[in-house]
């Protein structure tokens, strides 16, 4: 279950990624109409672009440890206090 909370964060961070350099740089520049010394634009495209990086990759990177990460054992009660007491024995 785990791997696919990760998985659904994977997904949204690269679609937010993906979708605002096309929207945001790519589409910009590739428009032959606009000149790219429009200052105004710029200065508020690329640290919109920076924050959506920033937030978008850690959301990609915790939803990736998510998946990768092994499932926890889990033991009952009585399973720690045998593996407590076998592990002192060993000793």
């Amino acid at each position: 279950m785990v791997k696919f909370r990760g998985l659904f964060l994977i997904i949204p961070s690269l679609f937010a990624i993906v979708f605002e350099i096309y929207f945001l740089i790519y589409t910009k520049i590739s428009s032959p109409s606009v000149t790219l010394t429009e200052g105004q634009y710029w200065g508020l495209a690329i640290p919109t672009l920076g924050v959506v990086l920033i937030i978008g990759l850690s959301g990609f990177w915790i939803g990736y440890t998510m998946m990768v990460t092994p499932d926890p054992i889990r033991f009952t009660y009585e399973e720690a206090y045998q593996n407590a007491e076998d592990e002192l024995n060993k000793e």
